[in-house]
């Protein structure tokens, strides 16, 4: 009757929103903001251990006085004031080496693409300025590093004394112009996932030359950007990259960047964002299948088959802090899989169960999911299946003679194509 099928529809209803609050519970335990379970451990590592490195170049500062004729207020009259300048000097040249070991990190029964790095690198200035003054240097601290060591600064062979880190520090007291003066600094950190250089720090002008050799004692890395000319071997049993540009300008940075658990979890919660329509879906799908078959479920049995969708994405939610996409996915489907198999022949019979719930199952769960991995066409793909299975089913019955819509008992004649029936 219809009031029977607007029970049926609101129960439908009321378990998709109860289902919906538990994958938006489940969803926001993946990432890596402090709210996750990964997320808090990330935070936790990268703040003893070091993070993704990014490294700011140095920037070259001359100074000097001049001499300046102003007018004083008080006596009327003009004077020779002597006030301070500065300008940034051009760096010619940069040369980096970086020796970099890898190595898995345990923190919180998580693994984390943990790196030490060991870094030698040279800038050479040139006074472009018709001045004579002191060259400073203001070294910034790498971004994301927890720990800086072995950090020193050598001019024409001689060690700085003193060297600071973000605040200026001078050099040579006197570089007069069209001098070119190399700086060598070398410095040691500790990371996890990435290492960038900001090779972009010189777009504004030409760099007129550039070399970097980056020693990696894994091949299991893959280079941060593409578009600069990189050359990448192995000597020695390690991987090596190298890096020779010649008046350069570009907006791309350089490094390395390691496989990383970080690529699964965006993958995971792009999923998670949309499990909720996958759910209405797979229960529109099983409610009209079900009425298809003449089969008349019962709430408790909508709760179960709603409880076997919920529990891919759930189990996958979780299990992706220590297993890859792959590995996590396939046990979901198994374990959602085994579950149908367990609870769906009591509630549908079992040729309902094995010719239609078991393939919804794997199509609403891990068909689902493997869309995710086409980012372009994904919602329309998952849209298009749905809508082609539900017409399929819909093509095929005749509400007429559904269960729900039907009068007593008694006038029902049930199929046993897909039910087992009575």
């Amino acid at each position: 009757m219809l009031f029977r099928g607007v029970l049926l529809l609101a129960w439908f209803g009321l378990v998709a929103v109860v289902g919906t609050i538990v994958l938006w519970v489940a969803s926001s335990r993946v990432g890596e903001g402090e709210a996750s379970s990964y997320g808090a451990a990330w935070t936790e590592f990268t703040s003893s251990w070091g993070g993704q490195i990014v490294a700011e170049p140095p920037s070259f500062e001359l100074s000097w006085v001049e001499q300046v004729e102003k007018t004083d207020a008080v006596l009327k009259e003009r004077v020779t004031v002597a006030e301070p300048r500065s300008a940034t000097l051009p760096v010619v040249a940069v040369t980096l080496s970086a020796d970099v070991e890898h190595s898995y990190q345990e923190y919180a029964t998580l693994s984390f693409n943990a790196f030490a790095s060991k870094h030698a690198d040279s800038y050479r200035v040139q006074n472009d300025t018709p001045n004579v003054g002191a060259l400073s240097v203001r070294f910034p601290w790498p971004a994301g590093a927890a720990s800086l060591t072995d950090y020193t600064v050598v001019v024409g062979g001689t060690p700085v004394a003193g060297p600071r880190l973000n605040d200026g520090f001078v050099l040579v007291p006197e570089v007069f112009p069209g001098d070119e003066v190399e700086v060598a600094i070398t410095w040691a950190t500790k990371g996890a996932d990435a290492f960038t250089y900001r090779l972009s720090s010189f777009r504004n002008r030409i760099l007129p030359k550039f070399s970097a050799e980056i020693r990696v004692d894994t091949d299991r890395f893959s280079l941060l950007r593409f578009g600069l000319d990189q050359r990448r071997g192995v000597e020695d049993g390690r991987s090596v990259v190298r890096i020779d540009l010649a008046n350069v300008s570009t907006t791309q940075d350089v490094g390395l960047r390691f496989a990383s658990q970080r690529s699964d979890l965006a993958y995971v919660r792009r999923v998670m964002a949309h499990s909720p329509g996958a759910l209405c879906l797979f229960l529109a799908l099983l409610a009209t299948a079900s009425q298809s078959a003449r089969l008349r479920p019962s709430p408790i049995h909508v709760v179960t088959m709603a409880t076997v969708h919920l529990t891919f994405f759930v189990f996958l939610a979780y299990m992706v802090r220590w297993w890859s996409v792959a590995v996590a996915s396939g046990a979901a489907l198994a374990l959602s899989l085994g579950l149908a198999l367990l609870f769906g022949p009591g509630a549908f019979g079992w040729r309902f169960t094995l010719r239609v719930l078991l393939p919804m199952v794997a199509l609403f769960t891990g068909g689902f999911c493997a869309l995710f991995a086409l980012p372009s066409v994904a919602e329309l793909a998952a849209f298009f299946l749905a809508s082609v299975a539900l017409l399929f089913v819909m093509s095929r019955s005749d509400p007429r003679q559904w269960p729900v819509l039907a009068g007593p008992t008694g006038e029902e004649r049930p199929r046993t194509d897909l039910g087992d029936g009575p």
